[in-house]
C-alpha cells in the first residue's frame, strides 16, 4: 500500500513543477511590462501635476501680479526685466524663468507657441508640440503626452494648454503691432506648456527591480519544487487525512475532528497546528463576522461614492466610482476642500446642510442636480456623523436613472391621462349573467361629464344610469341589449337623457357583445355626447340663411359698383354740358334752370357716392382725426337743428387714441346717426354720444358674423331713447333702400353707406336695440398708432384757371364725355388732342411726344388702360404729369396701383372748376 501511495505521489510530482515553471514564464513576461507601465503612469501623473501647477502659478501670476502692475504707476510688464527693476516679466517670460531654475534636474519646463512674437526667444515647435498644439486647441482642458528616446535616453513629454485668463492679456495681444492675430478672447489657447522629464533612471530601476523579483521568484519556485518533490515522495495516509482536514477547514467547517493531532511525531505537530489554526479561524471568523456586519451596515448607507471629511469640509478619505462625476481621480483630491470641488449650486446646498447637521448632530439628507458631460445627473446626498469623533461621512448616490424613470413614468401617466380625458365619450362595459342579471363592470371617468355621476357611484348604485333615460328609450335600449347578448351582434342607437343636473342631452351608443367562458355575456360600448351635433344640425338652417344674406349683400355691392361707374359717366356728360351751356347764357331765368340741373346732377353724384360707400368702393381720403374734436364740432352745429325736447349728452374719453379715416365720410356717418336718433324720438328724449378706447385681443365675430381683427380700436356710440327697432327689421337695416321711416322720409341708404364706409376703413358697426327702450349704434375705428406729422398750412393764392396754350392729350372712351372734355379744355385756353382708347392715345403720343399733360380715364377698352397708358408714356417722358379720372374708386386697385404720389385722381362727375384747378396745379408743379 505504501508503494502504491508513493507511486501516486510521484506521478503527481511532475505536473506541479511544470505548472510552476509555466507560472514563472508568464511572470517573466508580464511583470516587466506591469512595472514599466506603472512607472510610466506614475511619472505621467507627476509630470501632469507639475504642468498643471506651473499653469496655475502662471495663471495666478497673470491674474494677480500682472494685472496689479498694469494698474499701477511706475511699474510695467515686459521682456527686458533682468536689468530693470521697474519691469515685471511677462507671463511667458516668467514661465521660462521658472524653467531655468529647474534646468539642472531631470525635469525641464518649456513654453511654446505656434504664434510667436518677433524679437522674442525662439519658441518654435517640433513635431510633438505641433501635435500638442492641434490637440489642445480642440481640448483646452486636456493633456497631451508621449515618450521619446533621444541619444539612448527615454524622456516623457507632457503638454497642457496655456490659456488667455485675463482681459489685460487679451487687450495686449490684440493691440500689439507684431501680433499675428487680433481676435483674441478669454479662454483662447495662447501656447503649449510642456514638462519634459527624464524617465531613464526610473525605468532602469524598474528593470532592476523586475530582475530581482524574477530571480527571487525563480529561487523560491526552485525551493518550492524541491520541497514539493520531497514531500510528495514521502506523502502518506496521515498527510492525505491532514489535507482533507484542511479542505474541511477551508470549506468553513470548524467542527470536524483532526485525528493527526493525537500523533507524537511531526505529523502530530501539524495536526496540533491545524487544531490551533481551526481555533484561530473560529475566533477570526467571529471577529470578521462582526466586522462584516458593521461594514454591511456602513456600506448599506454607502451605495455609491463617499467622502470622509472634517468639520471644515476638508477631504480626509474618499472613494469614487469612475464615470460618476467630475471627481474621478482616486487620490488627487485628498486634502482638498469640498468647496473647491463642488459646482456653485450644489456647494450652496452642501454648506446649508452642513450647518443643519452641526445644529442637529444627526444625519442630514438632500438632493441636487448637476450637469456632467452634457447630461443632467441627479444626486442624493447623506451627511452622517462618525460616532466618537468630529469627522463626517458624505455619501453621494447617483439617482439619475430613478429620477429619469420617475419623470418618464410621470410623462407616460400624463399622456395616458390626456388620452383618456380627450376621448370624446365614455367607455361602458356590462356583464350579463346566464340568469339574466346585468351589472356595470367598467365605466371611464368621463361618466361624470355626461351623466353627472362618478364611476364609483355607478358601480355602487344599481340602475343609476337607467334612471336618466326617457321611458321609451329605456325600453328600446333594453331590447337592443338583450338582442345583442343573444346574437352577439353590435348595435347603435341615439337617445336622450336627463343628467344629474337636469340638463337634457343627446347620446349615441355603439356597443358589441362577447361570450365569456363562464357562459356570461360581456358588452363593451362607446357612448358619446352628440348634443352639439344635434344642435349643429338645427343651426344649419340658420347658417344657410346667413350665407344667403351675405351673398345677396355682396351681389348688391357688385351690381352697385358697376352701375355707379356708368351712372357717373352719364352725370359727367350732363354736368359738363350744363356748365358749357351756362357760359353763353345771359337770361337769368335760363341760368336758374341750368343751375337747378347742375344741382340735381350733384345730388345724383351724392346718391352714387352713397351707393359706392355701401359697396366699399367709395373714394376715400384718409387723414388723422381727433374723434372727440369732430364729435364736438358736429354736435355744435347739428345740435341747433334738433328740437328742444331732445337733450344731448356727450361722454368723451380723455386721451382718446387718434384714428385715420376720411373726414367727410366720418362726419356724414355721425350726422346720419344723429338724424336717425332724432327721427326715432318724435316725442323727445335723450341723445347720448360716447367715445372710448377698446382693445380686442382675439378674433371677434359680431351679430352679423363680421370678423374684427385683434388690435386697438376707438369706439363711437350714439344712443337714443326712442321707439327702438323691431327684431324682424333688425337684420335688414343695413340693406340698401330699406327704411323703417315713413314713405318719402328717407332714402334707405344712410346705414348702408355707414356700413360700407366702416368696412372700407377697416372698422365695423354694431347695433343694439330694444323696442320702446331705445337704440345704440357703435362705430369701431382702427386706432392710428403712428406718429402724427405736423403739417403747415400754406396761404392759398388765387390762381387763374385759364391755360396758355399747353398741349393736353385726353384719353376717354365715353362718347358723351369726351367732346365735353375737349370743349371745356379748349375754352379754357388749352390745346387738346382727343383719343377714344389708351392704344390710340399712345399712338398719338409716339407721333408727337411734346404733350404737356396726359388726362386719362382709368377704365377703357383695348390693351392699354389708364394706368398702363401712364406707364407707357412715362417710359418715353419720365416726368410727364398725369391726371386720372375714374367712375368709382376701385378701378385703380383692381388693375394694379401704378399711381405716383404727385398724380391726381378725380371722381366723375367732375365740376369744371375742380378739373381746371387740378390741371393748373399739375402744370405749375
Amino acid at each position: 500500500m505504501k508503494k502504491m501511495v508513493q507511486s501516486i505521489a510521484f506521478r503527481l510530482s511532475m505536473p506541479i513543477p511544470l505548472f510552476l515553471l509555466l507560472c514563472m514564464g508568464i511572470a517573466w513576461v508580464t511583470v516587466p511590462r506591469i512595472l514599466e507601465n506603472s512607472t510610466v503612469d506614475f511619472v505621467t501623473k507627476s509630470a501632469t501635476n507639475a504642468a498643471n501647477q506651473i499653469k496655475q502659478i502662471r495663471g495666478y501670476y497673470t491674474r494677480n501680479v500682472v494685472v496689479d502692475v498694469e494698474a499701477s504707476e511706475g511699474l510695467s510688464v515686459g521682456v527686458d526685466h533682468e536689468d530693470n527693476p521697474g519691469v515685471v516679466p511677462l507671463p511667458a517670460t516668467f514661465v521660462h524663468d521658472i524653467s531655468d531654475l529647474i534646468a539642472d534636474q531631470d525635469i525641464s519646463l518649456s513654453l511654446y507657441s505656434a504664434l510667436p512674437f518677433p524679437g522674442r526667444r525662439d519658441r518654435q515647435m517640433d513635431g510633438f508640440m505641433q501635435e500638442a498644439w492641434t490637440y489642445l486647441n480642440e481640448n483646452p482642458e486636456g493633456t497631451f503626452k508621449r515618450q521619446e528616446v533621444v541619444d539612448g535616453v527615454t524622456f516623457l513629454r507632457v503638454a497642457v494648454a496655456d490659456l488667455m485668463v485675463v482681459d489685460a492679456c487679451v487687450s495686449c495681444h490684440n493691440s500689439h503691432p507684431d501680433s499675428p492675430k487680433t481676435g483674441w478672447k478669454l479662454g483662447d489657447v495662447r501656447g503649449v506648456l510642456e514638462v519634459r522629464e527624464n524617465i531613464q533612471a526610473p525605468l532602469a530601476a524598474s528593470l532592476d527591480l523586475t530582475r530581482n523579483i524574477l530571480i527571487g521568484v525563480a529561487l523560491a519556485g526552485l525551493g518550492l519544487l524541491l520541497i514539493v518533490w520531497a514531500t510528495t515522495r514521502t506523502i502518506t495516509r496521515p498527510i492525505t487525512k491532514i489535507c482533507e482536514n484542511m479542505d474541511v477547514l477551508a470549506a468553513g467547517n470548524m467542527e470536524g475532528e483532526i485525528s493527526a493531532a493525537s500523533r507524537g511525531d511531526e505529523l502530530g505537530q501539524i495536526g496540533k497546528t491545524l487544531v490551533n489554526l481551526r481555533n484561530d479561524l473560529k475566533s477570526a471568523n467571529d471577529v470578521a463576522k462582526e466586522s462584516v456586519d458593521r461594514m454591511t451596515a456602513l456600506l448599506g448607507a454607502l451605495p455609491d461614492n463617499y467622502f470622509r471629511i472634517d468639520q471644515m469640509g476638508a477631504i480626509l478619505e474618499y472613494r469614487v466610482r469612475p464615470g460618476f462625476g467630475p471627481v474621478n481621480d482616486p487620490v488627487a483630491f485628498l486634502g482638498c476642500n469640498l468647496a473647491d470641488i463642488l459646482p456653485p449650486d450644489p456647494l450652496l446646498l452642501f454648506q446649508e446642510n452642513m450647518r443643519k447637521q452641526q445644529d442637529t448632530q444627526g444625519v442630514v439628507s438632500w438632493e441636487y442636480t448637476l450637469e456632467y458631460e452634457g447630461e443632467r445627473r441627479d444626486r442624493e446626498a447623506h451627511l452622517c456623523p462618525i460616532s466618537g469623533g468630529e469627522e463626517l461621512v458624505l455619501v453621494v448616490r447617483d439617482i439619475s436613472k430613478r429620477r429619469q424613470a420617475e419623470r418618464q413614468r410621470t410623462l407616460v401617466e400624463a399622456r395616458l391621462g390626456r388620452l383618456i380625458s380627450n376621448l370624446p365619450g365614455v367607455v361602458l362595459s356590462r356583464k350579463l349573467s346566464p340568469a339574466g342579471e346585468s351589472e356595470v363592470i367598467y365605466v371611464s371617468p368621463q361618466s361624470e361629464d355626461i351623466w353627472g355621476y362618478t364611476p364609483e357611484e355607478i358601480y355602487t348604485t344599481k340602475d343609476i344610469l337607467e334612471g336618466t333615460l326617457d321611458p321609451e328609450d329605456l325600453i328600446t335600449l333594453r331590447q337592443l341589449f338583450v338582442t345583442s347578448a343573444e346574437t352577439l351582434k353590435p348595435y347603435s342607437h341615439r337617445y336622450q337623457i336627463t343628467s344629474r343636473s337636469g340638463q337634457r342631452k343627446w347620446l349615441e351608443t355603439n356597443s358589441s357583445a362577447y361570450m365569456q367562458d363562464d357562459g356570461s355575456t360581456l358588452t363593451v360600448g362607446f357612448i358619446s355626447d352628440v348634443s352639439a351635433e344635434v344642435r349643429t344640425q338645427e343651426q344649419l338652417e340658420g347658417q344657410r340663411k346667413i350665407a344667403d344674406r351675405a351673398q345677396k349683400l355682396e351681389s348688391i355691392g357688385q351690381l352697385t359698383g358697376g352701375m355707379a361707374h356708368d351712372f357717373n359717366n352719364l352725370l359727367a356728360a350732363i354736368m359738363g354740358s350744363l356748365e358749357l351751356l351756362r357760359d353763353d347764357e345771359t337770361d337769368p331765368e335760363h341760368q336758374a334752370l341750368i343751375d337747378a340741373g347742375i344741382r340735381a346732377t350733384q345730388r345724383g353724384a351724392d346718391l352714387t357716392r352713397s351707393m359706392l360707400a355701401f359697396a366699399r368702393r367709395a373714394s376715400l381720403d384718409p387723414s388723422v382725426i381727433d374723434l372727440n374734436a369732430l364729435v364736438n364740432e358736429t354736435c355744435n352745429w347739428a345740435g341747433r337743428t334738433l328740437p328742444s325736447s331732445i337733450d344731448i349728452n356727450t361722454f368723451l374719453t380723455v386721451g382718446l387714441w387718434p384714428i385715420k379715416a376720411d373726414i367727410s365720410s366720418t362726419e356724414s356717418a355721425v350726422l346720419n346717426l344723429i338724424v336717425n336718433a332724432r327721427d326715432a324720438m318724435r316725442e323727445g328724449g335723450q341723445l347720448t354720444i360716447e367715445t372710448s378706447n377698446i382693445r380686442i385681443d382675439e378674433d371677434y365675430l359680431d351679430a352679423r358674423q363680421e370678423k374684427m381683427e385683434p388690435g386697438r380700436y376707438v369706439m363711437l356710440a350714439v344712443s337714443d331713447t326712442g321707439h327702438g327697432i323691431p327684431d324682424a327689421a333688425l337684420d335688414k337695416i343695413f340693406e340698401p333702400f330699406f327704411s323703417t321711416k315713413a314713405l318719402g322720409a328717407g332714402t334707405g341708404l344712410g346705414l348702408s353707406m355707414i356700413l360700407g364706409f366702416m368696412r372700407q376703413s377697416g372698422g365695423m358697426v354694431q347695433v343694439y336695440s330694444e323696442p320702446d327702450v331705445g337704440t345704440t349704434f357703435k362705430l369701431y375705428f382702427k386706432a392710428f398708432t403712428d406718429e402724427v406729422e405736423a403739417t403747415v398750412t400754406e396761404r392759398v393764392q388765387k390762381v387763374s384757371l385759364t391755360g396758355d396754350g399747353q398741349k393736353i392729350l385726353v384719353a376717354e372712351d365715353d362718347k358723351h364725355v369726351l367732346p365735353i372734355l375737349v370743349a371745356t379744355l379748349e375754352k379754357a385756353g388749352y390745346g387738346v388732342t382727343a383719343a377714344r382708347s389708351g392704344d390710340e392715345a399712345f399712338a398719338l403720343f409716339e407721333a408727337d411726344p411734346t404733350f404737356d399733360l396726359l388726362l386719362t380715364d382709368i377704365m377703357m377698352p383695348g390693351t392699354l388702360k389708364g394706368i398702363a397708358l401712364s406707364r407707357a408714356v412715362r417710359e418715353k417722358v419720365a416726368d410727364l404729369p398725369v391726371i386720372f379720372m375714374s367712375g368709382y374708386a376701385n378701378e385703380a386697385t383692381v388693375h394694379g396701383n401704378g399711381l405716383r404720389p404727385e398724380d391726381i385722381r378725380l371722381m366723375k362727375p367732375v365740376m369744371r372748376a375742380d378739373l381746371l384747378t387740378a390741371i393748373k396745379e399739375t402744370l405749375i408743379g
